[in-house]
Parts: structure tokens; C-alpha cells; sequence
């Protein structure tokens, strides 16, 4: 957060920052001042099931973090692999589909990697110290 203060103090807006998910999920913390990157240009993952932000709202009272999904999603994942138990585990991965709330329907491809058929990320920016969506 004290390169955050800096960047803030010293640099203002004259520079162009990028960031992450760092920044969305930081807004609310007590040592974090959103003022200091107004104009700030991030990525987060897209979410592809916004009922789960609802109902994690609800239940919480608060926004998820986008580990929440993700952490979500891999239980289910865990879960479906627990119960159906291949016996050759790298096959199975690779050719499963995995229904998710952050990336809609997933498989893994021949490294582990996610392949979907959806937008992966949202870009937005700090505005008036809240995020707005660009696209």
C-alpha cells in the first residue's frame, strides 16, 4: 500500500498505471485510500454467473472478492473429480467440462491451462474513487 501512497503523492495521474484484481479487492481495506488511483486502469476476471455475486452479497453483506468465484469453482471441480474417480486423472481433466461461475463452462487443456469460450477478463478504471467498467 505505501507504493500506492507514493505513486499517489509524487506522481499523480501523469503517469499511466495498470493494475489487477489487487485493486478492486483492496478498495474497502482501512489502509487503502481509492483516491490514489483515480484514473487507474485494471483487470479483473470477468464473472460469468452474476447470480453467485448476489447471493454472496446476501449472505455476506458485502461484494466477493474474485478469489471467491475462483475458490468456488474449485471445489466443484475437486468435487466432480471425487465422485466420479477416473483412473487416468490427466485424460479426464482434459476432456471434462466444468460448469463455473467465473468462466462458464471450462476445460483443461494439455498443460493445465483453463480453455473457455468466454471473455476471460473486464477492464475497468477508478472513477469519483469507485470501479467502472470500461468494457
Amino acid at each position: 500500500m505505501d507504493f500506492l501512497k507514493r505513486y499517489s503523492e509524487q506522481i499523480g495521474n501523469k503517469v499511466a498505471l495498470y493494475g489487477d484484481e489487487f485493486i478492486e479487492q483492496n478498495l474497502d481495506s482501512p489502509n487503502f485510500r481509492p483516491a490514489w488511483l483515480e484514473g487507474v486502469k485494471y483487470y479483473v476476471p470477468a464473472i460469468s454467473d452474476e447470480s453467485f455475486a448476489d447471493k454472496f452479497s446476501k449472505k455476506y453483506g458485502r461484494e466477493p472478492k474474485f478469489s471467491a468465484g475462483t475458490t468456488y469453482d474449485t471445489v466443484h471441480v475437486l468435487a466432480k473429480y471425487l465422485k466420479d474417480m477416473p483412473l487416468d486423472i490427466s485424460f479426464y481433466m482434459r476432456q471434462t467440462k466444468f460448469p463455473t461461475i467465473t468462466y462458464g463452462d471450462i476445460r483443461f487443456d494439455d498443460i493445465g491451462g483453463i480453455v473457455s469460450d468466454k471473455s476471460a477478463i473486464a477492464i475497468k478504471k477508478i472513477s469519483g474513487g469507485k470501479p467502472v467498467p470500461i468494457r
